[in-house]
C-alpha cells in the first residue's frame, strides 16, 4: 500500500524535524563536552525531501574530530564523511585541516582524500582525488598539489577563488 504523501509545508526547524521523528534515537551531548578541547562528534547524514512520512533517508556518518596540535597557536580537525548512493557505492571523504587559533580558525593547510568504493569494496581510482594544500599566510600563496599538478597562487584570495581554482585543477586532471 502506497504511503500517502503529506508534504511538510513549513522550513525545517529543530522543532518539525522532532515532528517527522529525525531526531530518533539521536545520541545527546556529552555532559562533559569542552568545544576547546579534544573531542570527537559522529553523525548521521539525514535527508528529507519535502514530507511528512516518506522519502526520509539515512545517507551516511559524519565524523568530526578536533584535537590540539603540535604546531603552537593551532588546532587540527578531521573530517570523514561517508555517503551510501542508490547503487550502494560508498563515497568516502576525508580531510585534515590545520587552523590557526585566532578569531575566525583560519586554515593553514590540510590533505583531503575523497574515493569511490562499490560493493565489492573495491575502489574506483579513475575518480579517486588526493590533494594536500598549504596557504603561506605572510607572503600570501596558496599552493594547491593534486599530486600530478602543483599551483601556486600569490595574492590575497577568497574562499570563492578557491574553488574557482580547484574546479580549473580537476579540468586538468580530466585531460592528463
Amino acid at each position: 500500500m502506497a504511503t500517502k504523501r503529506i508534504i511538510v509545508k513549513v522550513p525545517l526547524s529543530p522543532e518539525m524535524m522532532e515532528d517527522i521523528g529525525a531526531f530518533k534515537g539521536f545520541p545527546p551531548t556529552q555532559e562533559d563536552f569542552q568545544p576547546d578541547g579534544n573531542w570527537t562528534g559522529t553523525y548521521r547524514i539525514w535527508t528529507c525531501h519535502g514530507y511528512r512520512k516518506s522519502n526520509k533517508k539515512n545517507l551516511g556518518v559524519l565524523k568530526l574530530s578536533q584535537e590540539k596540535a603540535r604546531e603552537k597557536d593551532a588546532v587540527n580537525l578531521q573530517i570523514t564523511q561517508h555517503i551510501v548512493t542508490d547503487k550502494a557505492i560508498i563515497h568516502i571523504t576525508e580531510a585534515s585541516v590545520l587552523c590557526a587559533l585566532d578569531d575566525i580558525w583560519s586554515v593553514k593547510r590540510w590533505r583531503l582524500r575523497s574515493k569511490f568504493v562499490d560493493p565489492a569494496k573495491q575502489e574506483n581510482e579513475s575518480v579517486a582525488a588526493n590533494e594536500k594544500s598549504e596557504i603561506d599566510t605572510d607572503k600570501n600563496i596558496l599552493t594547491i598539489d593534486t599530486g600530478g599538478r602543483k599551483y601556486k597562487r600569490k595574492s590575497n584570495f577568497t574562499w570563492n577563488e578557491y574553488y574557482f581554482w580547484q574546479s580549473r585543477l580537476y579540468l586538468w586532471r580530466q585531460t592528463d
